[in-house]
């Protein structure tokens, strides 16, 4: 399978050998009992190359399929093994960044000092498409309809509110209950990583009543922060994030007539949520995430 997608990928058999290390003989003849088990021509060659055949574009999409597969099975089945000195890869979105990540880190690495691990922090989209493809072990992001489906498993590590936010001296900090109309009529601020404007799905539930998109998107919640510090516009950020700024009375919570909740989910597969490691470094990501909003 790795031999076909070689030489879909190069182009040629030449150059397919030259790209996996192998003789070009050696190729012809992989290629060939392949040919021979499966009934069928797979590559057309020529003096510039070789193209596959119909049938050989059908084996082509369905290798990489059972080569991600493979990888991910022998990866399932090394964390099941894992233990004191074993290795985790984990995504998380950027709505962790801030505040979860860095207790987090820390936790992980004093119950698991020879562990070796990978926090990776991206944009949700991209740690969601990389996490499908193998290269995470778990990814920890704001709920997801794509990861809700029977090879995966979820499970909770935080829900709690998203609040509006202001600086002491906008104007809709001064009022004492806030209509939709209200405030629309100001600009507003939010991380676009964590969609806080939807209606109910993959990231927020909210009540029926809806602001439109943010005019300003941002994927880095401090500088949300930063933008509604200087009066700019008001901000929406999960509340543990804007905790500091909220108690220092820098960033006050507007008193709006809508709810929203964020739901924060740890994300494996089925085989990797059976590891004993995995299922304590889901215990602690919750203990974490119990640290920083405990209402």
């Amino acid at each position: 399978m790795r031999h076909v997608l070689a030489i879909h990928r190069a182009g040629s058999f030449a150059r397919a050998a030259d790209d996996l290390g192998l003789a070009q003989s050696t190729l012809s003849k992989s290629i060939a009992r392949l040919e021979d088990q499966l009934g069928l021509r797979l590559f057309e060659r020529s003096g510039s190359g070789a193209e596959p055949t119909p049938m050989g574009l059908v084996v082509v999409a369905r290798a990489g399929r059972i080569i991600d597969e493979a990888e991910r099975l022998q990866r399932d089945v090394e964390l099941a093994a894992a233990g004191e000195a074993g290795e985790v890869r984990i995504g998380l979105g950027p709505a962790l960044r801030p505040a979860f990540m860095p207790p987090f880190a820390e936790a992980l690495v004093r119950r698991w000092p020879r562990l070796k691990v990978t926090l990776d922090v991206g944009r949700r989209e991209r740690v969601i498409e990389d996490f499908r493809a193998g290269r995470f072990d778990m990814v920890i992001a704001a709920r997801a309809a794509e990861l809700e489906t029977p090879d995966l498993v979820s499970t909770e590590i935080l829900r709690e509110p998203v609040v509006a936010l202001a600086a002491p001296g906008h104007p809709l900090a001064l009022l004492r209950s806030i209509a939709p109309d209200e405030f629309l009529a100001h600009p507003h601020v939010a991380a676009s990583a964590v969609s806080m404007l939807t209606a109910p799905g993959a990231a927020t539930e909210v009540r029926p009543t809806l602001p439109d998109e943010p005019q300003i998107q941002c994927s880095d919640e401090q500088a949300v922060i930063a933008v509604a510090r200087a009066g700019l516009a008001t901000a929406f950020l999960p509340r543990h994030i804007a905790a500091a700024e909220i108690e220092a009375g820098r960033l006050v919570v507007l008193p709006l007539r809508w709810r929203m909740t964020i739901r924060l989910m740890a994300t494996t597969t089925k085989a990797a949520r059976s590891s004993p490691l995995i299922q304590e470094i889901l215990r602690t990501a919750r203990q974490v995430a119990d640290d920083l909003s405990p209402a």
